[in-house]
């Protein structure tokens, strides 16, 4: 916490925390952490938002999505961390494939959500594997998915916004795009997305 002014850089700052074996290496520690927080403040909404975080990266999705939708219950609608909580709890919800409370839970949260890109992307992805396990609902699923990465690419990066990934406002939606087109035999179109929306390059390897 701090008073000082703040600027951006235009630096790149690189992180392995997530890496295998970083992750297996500190399996457990933050949670432990993050439960012996709760066992004294059990109504901390921050509190049980990091613990679906947490939950997440280690790929528990069920305990993800119980923790998330605690925090959800809990947190102040004023919370910066909005958007990524909303954003955490459809790709829970997704990964547990509870397709249906991912599109119900959508449709509260949208009103909230409508400058971030990273809600969106989660959204169009739920859309999409909704529509894999129900091939009745594909035409109706597909354009929406398919809606939902065009707002991405419509609102940009959000590199402002807690918890924003790069490339989810503009390659990565691009490249899901694509690969709908792809599928519906629309090349042009895929390959016009991918043109305007280049993946990036790998960044030299740090010794």
């Amino acid at each position: 916490m701090h008073r000082l002014p703040v600027r951006r850089l235009p630096l790149v700052a690189g992180y392995d925390g997530y890496a295998p074996a970083r992750l297996l290496a500190k399996r457990g520690r933050n949670r432990q952490l993050l439960r012996t927080a709760l066992a004294a403040a059990p109504n901390d909404a921050y509190v049980w938002y990091q613990l679906g975080k947490d939950h997440a990266a280690h790929d528990k999705h069920e305990q993800a999505a119980r923790a998330v939708a605690q925090a959800d219950a809990l947190h102040d609608p004023g919370v910066p961390w909005r958007t990524d909580l909303a954003t955490h709890h459809l790709y829970a919800l997704k990964q547990t494939g509870q397709h249906a409370e991912a599109l119900a839970q959508a449709d509260r949260y949208l009103p909230h959500c409508q400058d971030s890109s990273d809600f969106f992307f989660a959204l169009g992805d739920a859309l999409l594997d909704g529509a894999a396990e129900n091939p009745t609902a594909v035409g109706d699923l597909l354009p929406l998915a398919q809606t939902a990465w065009m707002r991405c690419l419509q609102i940009g990066e959000r590199a402002d916004q807690h918890g924003s990934v790069a490339g989810r406002g503009s390659f990565l939606a691009a490249h899901n795009l694509a690969v709908v087109h792809e599928g519906l035999g629309q090349a042009a179109a895929a390959q016009a997305l991918r043109q305007q929306f280049p993946m990036p390059s790998a960044p030299p390897a740090v010794a």
